[in-house]
Order: structure tokens, then C-alpha cells, then sequence
């Protein structure tokens, strides 16, 4: 699962953005800093399930999990030449972990059927973030329609662009997530390795 921070920013201050007459061109340029895949493997179950419990997951234990942290950030500014312009610069930063509980043992087979779980998640997710900067310039061109060139309003239209841009995140992918995770796919985690997973959670909840 994903969980985002939106950040605003008027680059210059305000008086920058006096500019900003709302009838003029509206242009976004997005900048991706995709974070590098951090798998932990120092988690147990117990751990993990918590964990899921605080992401909203259905699951009941928590054999592994993909967590992603994504930043929104945005900044506004005007030309100084043609009053009414408008240039959206939106960062969006990720830092994706995987946990697989250390009950599993890296080489083993029920180490690997669970990283290849949970790489779905992260696949998934990665492709939704890849497709968000050509979405932006016509999120952008909506939420700033119209903007009355004053501070108030500059903030609420940036405000809409940067929820209407996570929502957009948001809705690629939680379905995706959804299906990952539909109970089909954990009764064939609990049977594979030759019940091994199975077997493994067992011994953990008989201690």
C-alpha cells in the first residue's frame, strides 16, 4: 500500500505569483525520484501483522508486506511577461519497503514465494507513479482554471491539483493491491513449498 504527503510551495512568495491571472497557459513538469527498494527481512510475523493492522490491510497475518511512502510537492509561479501563465512544478518522491517476516528463511522456497508476492505490490505501484506525469498537465489545467490572481485563491487551486493528482495515484492502485490480496491468492501462499508457509505460521502461533 501507498501513503502520500502533499507539500505546497509558491516558488518566490506570493508576490511571484501575482502574475497568475488564470486565463492564461497552464504548463506542468513533473521531476519522479523513485526510491530505491528497500526489502526488510528483520520483522516476525507478529510484527508485521501490526503493521497491516495500521495500513488498513484485511489480511490476518502478516506472513510479508509492501509498504511506499510517496511525497507530493508543488510549486506554482507566473511570467513575468505574460500575466495569467502558469508553471506547475510537481516533485513526487518514493521510498518503497518490502518486509518479509524473518520466520522464512532468505533461500528458502517460502522466502521466495512471498518476495515474489509482494513484488507485485511494488510493480504495481511503480507503474502508477510512472504514469502520473502525463496526467498532471491536464489535472493541472483543471484545477487552475478560472484562478483569481489572488493568494487565496492560488492556494486552494494548488491545493485541488495536488489532491486531485494523489487521488489519481490512489485509485490506480488500491484495486490492484486489492486483487494482489484477494483470498485466492493467500490460500495458494499457504499451500505452497509444500504447505511450508503453512506450516511455518502454525509452529509460530502454537509458541
Amino acid at each position: 500500500m501507498s501513503k502520500s504527503l502533499l507539500r505546497l510551495i509558491c516558488l518566490g512568495g506570493w508576490l511571484a505569483c501575482a502574475n497568475l491571472a488564470g486565463a492564461g497557459q497552464v504548463t506542468s513538469q513533473v521531476e519522479l525520484q523513485l526510491g530505491e527498494l528497500v526489502v526488510d527481512h528483520d520483522r516476525s510475523i507478529a510484527e508485521i501483522t501490526r503493521l497491516q493492522g495500521q495500513d488498513g490491510s484485511s489480511a490476518r497475518y502478516g506472513l510479508g508486506l509492501f509498504l511506499s511512502h510517496v511525497e507530493f510537492e508543488s510549486s506554482v509561479s507566473g511570467s513575468p511577461t505574460r500575466p495569467g501563465d502558469v508553471l506547475v512544478r510537481t516533485r513526487i518522491k518514493t521510498r518503497p519497503t518490502l518486509y518479509i517476516a524473518r520466520e522464512f528463511a532468505k533461500g528458502s522456497c517460502a522466502y521466495a514465494v512471498i518476495l515474489d508476492h509482494e513484488r507485485q505490490h511494488y510493480q504495481f505501484d511503480l507503474e502508477a507513479v510512472r504514469a502520473l506525469p502525463a496526467q498532471a498537465e491536464g489535472i493541472a489545467r483543471e484545477a487552475f482554471a478560472g484562478t483569481a490572481p489572488s493568494e487565496a485563491a492560488l492556494a486552494r487551486a494548488q491545493a485541488r491539483f495536488l489532491e486531485r493528482l494523489r487521488h489519481v495515484h490512489d485509485q490506480r492502485t488500491f484495486p490492484r493491491h486489492a486483487r494482489i490480496d484477494a483470498p485466492e491468492s493467500y490460500r495458494r501462499l499457504g499451500a505452497a513449498c509444500g504447505g511450508e508457509i503453512g506450516r511455518t505460521l502454525q509452529g509460530t502461533l502454537k509458541r
